[in-house]
């Protein structure tokens, strides 16, 4: 029985160290992203945004366990996804699940961003290149 609660008390220990993680990655993007993990009225990782996420630190991963708890979680309104962190692989090789229609909005957002670039006159785009070529080269001495 000693065995077993060490063991739970490593498997949250793992489970804490992955949302905290993810927390650190989404915030470089959402600066308000927040941990909701410790409010009692839900039990999903991270929010931000119109997303919440799931956090999973598990070598046995119950899809439908994960999904039934963001899809509560969300109320209704928000975007799932679910993180998922495969036994002995870096936190760099998580793996992200999302509704289809949420991974296509993200591309046509993307493809948006790269529309934009693509009307940046090229002069200014190598202007640019170049002030950067200039700030390596101060920065390197």
């Amino acid at each position: 029985m000693y065995s077993e609660s060490i063991m739970s008390n490593a498997t949250v220990q793992k489970g804490k160290a992955l949302e905290q993680w993810w927390l650190q990655q989404v915030k470089q993007v959402y600066p308000e992203a927040e941990n909701i993990a410790k409010s009692k009225k839900r039990k999903s990782d991270v929010s931000f945004g119109n997303w919440i996420t799931e956090c999973k630190n598990t070598k046995n991963f119950s899809f439908k366990d994960a999904a039934e708890q963001v899809k509560r979680d969300s109320l209704g309104y928000r975007k799932e996804s679910i993180l998922w962190h495969p036994h002995a692989t870096p936190m760099e090789k998580s793996v992200v699940i999302m509704n289809c229609l949420d991974f296509i909005e993200l591309l046509k957002g993307e493809r948006r961003e790269m529309n934009d670039l693509e009307k940046i006159p090229k002069y200014l785009l190598r202007k640019a290149r170049q002030a950067l070529k200039d700030v390596e080269k101060y920065l390197g001495n």
